[in-house]
């Protein structure tokens, strides 16, 4: 009866004309395969209502920024008597400054997480006196931009979102907005990861908007099949701007800081890379170990675990110099906080190596030691987004429990005194009596082209 129904079916569907779906965005999703175990929280900011294109009069006092230093504000260049007037009415951290625009504004942080784990703004008094609008306001903790936990005005925040992480045998766990525009889904509290980029950014196609959709931001070209950005520049009024994110995870530092590239078998410095254009905090074990804080052009940090080296640079390479590039290992950053982390710590976690010159050559952790890192990224102005990171190798993937690890179905008895004909060979002869059909019916098109030719 199977077989009867099958080439019922077949011949059903050989008299049926060939219909061509039409090609939806859901088609051009790539699978978000990560397997490290980071925690990642994002957040959604605004001044106002509706679009967040232009910036409301006395931007300062407006949402997310009422009462504090830190501000989210369209950033224009206004040049006032010589002097840019935003950094003299909201201070250096604020603003983006062509002749600064590939270095980072160091210091807005102080080294070490508070008690609850989240940054401290350390912006000199002097500075902030010297600001126009700001200049009662007082540095505080940025748990109120990064705990998820707790009640905000103006912020939106949603927890432990998955699906933004790709794997990759040798760059381990990754995300970049140049490859791939990633879409938060609140429905399902996860990214969508699409296999083109969107967005063009001032230097740079591929921008991180998460809080807009596929749809707004891709065509499908229907001659083609194929998904084609839009038009559409980072400073566009359909984009939502103005977001933040926290990536957490735990590591051990492996044997030598080295593991084994899986494509070419052989062992391959471990390597944590992070790039975007506005303020990428990075701490380890609560100690600031990169500081990319305030607006500026995408900025690379590069952090190798094997010689513990920490590269801070332009990601453009053709803005790389010996001023826009900072270079230092991370046992030099711990031992400069000295009532944070004693002389023990130090010993017990820390791998120093010199040459004969007496030159650092290696400052990192020692084998099989565990440490935590947390990352802090804000996109607070109003143009470009870049986001990039990458886990090499992947950080700890998730090993399932007894109950979460799947069992392999049996396999049905067959009855081997009464077998039934095969499906797959039942679907094998249907696709070959279509073939036949089809060239039978190319040939006599042939055919009665040229009869009618003659």
């Amino acid at each position: 009866m199977k077989k009867i129904i099958l080439l019922m079916v077949c011949i059903l569907f050989m008299g049926m004309p060939i219909i061509t779906q039409a090609a939806e965005l859901k088609d051009y999703i790539v699978q978000a395969n990560g397997t490290s175990d980071v925690k990642i929280n994002l957040f959604d900011y605004w001044l106002q209502e509706g679009s967040d294109a232009v910036d409301p009069e006395g931007r300062e006092n407006f949402g997310i920024n009422q009462n504090h230093l830190l501000l989210f504000h369209f950033l224009t260049q206004e040049i006032e008597n010589g002097t840019n007037r935003i950094v003299k009415e909201f201070g250096r951290w604020n603003a983006w400054e062509e002749g600064e625009q590939w270095l980072p504004v160091t210091g807005m942080v102080e080294p070490v997480l508070d008690e609850n784990g989240y940054p401290v703004l350390s912006i000199s008094e002097e500075e902030i006196t010297a600001t126009n609008w700001l200049n009662t306001r007082k540095n505080e903790s940025l748990e109120y931009l990064f705990n998820p936990e707790i009640e905000v005005p103006y912020r939106k925040a949603y927890r432990n979102v998955k699906g933004l992480f790709q794997k990759s045998a040798g760059r381990g766990d990754y995300y970049s907005s140049y490859e791939n525009f990633a879409e938060y889904n609140q429905e399902s509290n996860e990214f969508i990861l699409y296999n083109k980029p969107a967005i063009n950014g001032v230097r740079a196609q591929g921008q991180f908007f998460p809080f807009n959709k596929g749809e707004e931001v891709f065509d499908i070209d229907e001659t083609s099949n194929q998904l084609i950005a839009k038009n559409i520049n980072s400073n566009n009024a359909v984009l939502n701007h103005y977001l933040g994110m926290t990536l957490e995870t735990e590591f051990t530092q492996p044997e030598k800081g080295q593991a084994q590239n899986e494509e070419t078998k052989q062992e391959q410095d471990m390597i944590f890379t992070f790039t975007g254009d506005d303020d990428i905090w990075i701490y380890i074990d609560d100690i600031l170990v990169a500081d990319l804080g305030g607006i500026h052009n995408a900025l690379t940090a590069e952090i190798n675990f094997a010689t513990g080296k920490v590269t801070i640079k332009p990601s453009d390479d053709t803005a790389i110099s010996p001023t826009t590039t900072k270079e230092y290992f991370l046992g030099d950053i711990y031992n400069k906080i000295t009532d944070k982390y004693s002389e023990q710590y130090m010993q017990e976690n820390f791998i120093k190596e010199t040459d004969v010159a007496g030159t650092t050559t290696k400052y990192t952790y020692k084998d099989n030691t565990s440490h935590t890192l947390k990352i802090f990224y804000l996109e607070r102005g109003n143009t470009d987004s870049n986001l990039e990171a990458s886990f090499w190798p992947s950080i700890k993937g998730k090993i399932p429990t007894d109950e979460e690890t799947p069992t392999t179905p049996q396999e049905p008895i067959k009855d081997e005194t009464n077998p039934e004909t095969s499906d797959i060979f039942i679907i094998a002869i249907c696709a070959i009596i279509i073939s036949m059909i089809g060239f039978l019916a190319i040939a006599r098109f042939y055919k009665y082209k040229i009869k009618n030719n003659q």
